[in-house]
């Protein structure tokens, strides 16, 4: 939450949404594969 309100966006739900049409994973899958999971 801090992430996204710090950078501009109106709630974490929209960071997320835009997050995964950019990247093609949500946030929560990146961090997973990011930490080898």
């Amino acid at each position: 939450m801090e992430v996204a309100l710090s950078s501009g966006f109106i709630s974490s739900s929209h960071f997320s949404n835009c997050f995964k049409e950019y990247y093609g994973l949500s946030p929560r899958v990146f961090r997973q594969q990011a930490a080898g999971s």
